[in-house]
């Protein structure tokens, strides 16, 4: 009696579809967020990268980079508008505005009054800055992690404004 010949290649090929058809649902979790799938009679599923999608990773780096190179400018900014001076100067104002008798000389409370508006605008507006770098340095990291056109657009456009500020 004789065997029936048998065809390595075919057993090798259901090896394959078995294997592909086990996983076919753990493939589909781990690669379907930003990719898409074509299916035809020959396999269960191809994945096609999306160029949108690498493009995205790789402007989220580009930003990354970005905004850690502009933490020393902030840094610099901090250090040209003498920002330690201006908050000492802020509390010895407001200790003195304090005291008794401080408003009997109108004059020297206005003048007063007028420059620690002018400090606290200056220490607001670079705090406001700084606040506004750490918000872009965050969504940029989520927005790398979700993988999202949309939070890469709002990125661009904050950015854009920050670096006019500066």
């Amino acid at each position: 009696r004789q065997e029936p010949h048998r065809d390595p290649g075919a057993a090798l090929l259901r090896v394959f579809w078995n294997k592909i058809a086990e996983n076919a649902a753990i493939f589909q979790r781990i690669l379907y967020k930003g990719k898409r799938f074509g299916y035809n009679t020959m396999a269960n599923a191809i994945l096609w990268e999306e160029k949108e999608t690498n493009m995205a990773l790789i402007e989220y780096d580009e930003y990354k980079k970005k905004l850690r190179d502009f933490e020393p400018e902030l840094e610099k900014l901090s250090a040209a508008l003498d920002m330690d001076a201006a908050k000492a100067e802020i509390a010895r104002l407001e200790a003195e505005s304090a005291q008794d008798g401080f408003w009997s000389d109108l004059a020297r409370s206005q003048k007063v009054q007028q420059r620690l508006k002018q400090l606290q605008k200056k220490v607001n507006r670079q705090n406001k800055l700084i606040s506004d770098w750490e918000d872009l340095t965050v969504l940029c990291e989520m927005g790398q992690e979700a993988d999202d056109a949309d939070i890469l657009e709002e990125l661009k456009a904050e950015y854009a404004v920050l670096e006019e500020k500066v």
